[in-house]
C-alpha cells in the first residue's frame, strides 16, 4: 500500500512539473527576449529582414539581406541594361551604449551587380547583402543609408536615404551579447517621446524603362522622284547619362546595332527610299534625339518633318516621319486667262478675210 501511495504522490509531482512549464511558470528566462543591460528602457525594435534570425551573437559579424526590388517598363524584346548599385552608408548615432565604447562599429554593404538581359527573362529581385560588424557593447546603433545614382539612362534609383537600426542587448542570465532588433524604414521620423514612427520596409524599388523611334520617308508631288535615296542623321544625346543599353536597328536590310557603354551625343547615319521606315528600339528613356536630312529643302523639294526632335517614351514608340514634296506646273504655252482674246483675234481675221472675199465676187 505504502509503494503504491508513493508512486501516486511521484505521477503527481511530475504532472505538476510538466504543466509549469507549459504555463512559463518556471525555468530559465526565454533567451528570445532578452533584457538590455544599461538603463533597461530600450525595447528591441523588430523589422522584416529577410532570413534574419534575430537573438544572433552579437561579438560575432552578422549579415543580413533586404530585397531590391525592379519594375520594368519596356516593349517587348527589350533588355534591361547591365550596371551595379553602390550604397554609402554614414554613422549617425548611438544610444544607450556601454562606456568601453569609443566609435560607432562600420556597417558595410555589398555592390549589386546586374547584367544585360531580356527584360521577360531578367530578375526583378535582387538581394542587398548589408554586414553587420561585431559589437562589444550593449546599445542601439543607428545607420542612414543611400544608393548611389550612377547616372544609367532609363534606370531610376532608390535615391531617398533609408535608415537602419540595430538593438544590442545582454541576455541577464548568460551574460551573451546578442543582437536583438534590426530595423530598416524609409525615413527617421520620431514622436515626442523620442521613439521611431517611420514606416518599416522589407523592400527597396528601382525602375527601367526604355522604347523607341520610327522614322519614315515620304516622297510626294507630281515630280517626286521615288527611287531617290536620302541620307538621314539621328543624333540620340544622353547628356550626363550613360546608355548601357544595346539599341537595334535595320538599315538597307542589314540588322546594325549601337553598342553600349556612351554618353553624350550620338549621330547615326541612315538612308531611307520612298515609304520606307527604320526603327531604332531598345533605347531609354532619358535619352533625346533630332533628326536632320542632308537633302533637306534642295533641288526645287521642300522638306517637313512631323518632329525634328523628342524624347524616348516609356514602352511606346515615337512614330516620325519625313516628307518631301515637289510640284511644278506644266508649261502649255497658251492659258486660260489669254485664251478669250486669242479668240476674238480669230474671229476677227475670220470676218476680215470674208469681207475680202465678198467684194472680190462684187467686182
Amino acid at each position: 500500500m505504502k509503494k503504491l501511495i508513493a508512486l501516486l504522490l511521484a505521477l503527481m509531482m511530475v504532472m505538476v512539473s510538466v504543466a509549469a512549464l507549459a504555463t512559463g511558470e518556471i525555468g530559465d528566462e526565454d533567451p528570445k527576449e532578452p533584457a538590455l543591460v544599461g538603463n533597461g528602457t530600450t525595447t528591441p525594435d523588430i523589422d522584416y529582414v529577410k532570413d534574419t534570425d534575430y537573438d544572433k551573437v552579437a561579438t560575432q559579424a552578422l549579415t543580413v539581406e533586404i530585397d531590391k526590388k525592379y519594375t520594368f517598363s519596356v516593349l517587348e524584346g527589350a533588355t534591361i541594361p547591365a550596371h551595379s548599385l553602390s550604397f554609402a552608408v554614414e554613422a549617425t548615432g548611438m544610444e544607450d551604449v556601454g562606456a568601453s565604447v569609443q566609435s560607432q562599429p562600420v556597417v558595410t554593404i555589398d555592390p549589386v551587380t546586374i547584367e544585360e538581359k531580356t527584360a521577360n527573362t531578367a530578375n526583378s529581385t535582387y538581394p542587398v547583402t548589408i554586414h553587420l560588424p561585431a559589437f562589444s557593447e550593449v546599445g542601439v546603433y543607428s545607420y542612414k543609408i543611400t544608393e548611389t545614382d550612377t547616372n544609367v539612362a532609363g534606370v531610376t534609383y532608390h535615391t531617398s536615404p533609408w535608415y537602419l537600426k540595430v538593438t544590442v542587448t545582454r541576455n541577464t542570465a548568460t551574460g551573451e551579447l546578442l543582437v536583438a532588433g534590426i530595423a530598416i524604414r524609409e525615413d527617421n521620423s520620431k514622436d515626442e517621446a523620442g521613439k521611431n514612427t517611420g514606416t518599416k520596409i522589407d523592400s527597396l524599388d528601382n525602375s527601367f524603362s526604355s522604347g523607341a523611334v520610327k522614322i519614315k520617308k515620304i516622297v510626294s508631288g507630281n515630280m517626286g522622284d521615288r527611287s531617290k535615296t536620302w541620307n538621314v542623321t539621328v543624333t540620340f544625346k544622353s547628356g550626363d547619362k550613360t546608355v548601357n543599353n544595346t539599341i537595334k536597328y535595320t538599315d538597307d536590310g542589314q540588322e546594325k546595332t549601337i553598342a553600349p557603354g556612351w554618353s553624350g551625343d550620338k549621330p547615326i547615319s541612315i538612308t531611307l527610299v520612298h515609304d520606307e521606315e527604320i526603327t531604332f528600339t531598345n533605347v531609354p528613356t532619358d535619352v533625346s534625339y533630332t533628326i536632320a536630312e542632308t537633302e533637306a529643302n534642295q533641288d526645287g523639294y521642300t522638306t517637313t518633318y512631323t518632329n525634328a526632335s523628342g524624347d524616348i517614351p516609356a514602352a511606346d514608340t515615337n512614330a516620325e516621319q519625313i516628307e518631301n514634296n515637289k510640284e511644278i506646273t506644266p508649261d502649255t504655252g497658251i492659258t486660260l486667262e489669254t485664251l478669250p482674246y486669242v479668240l476674238l483675234m480669230a474671229l476677227a481675221a475670220m470676218g476680215f478675210v470674208a469681207l475680202k472675199l465678198r467684194k472680190r465676187e462684187e467686182y
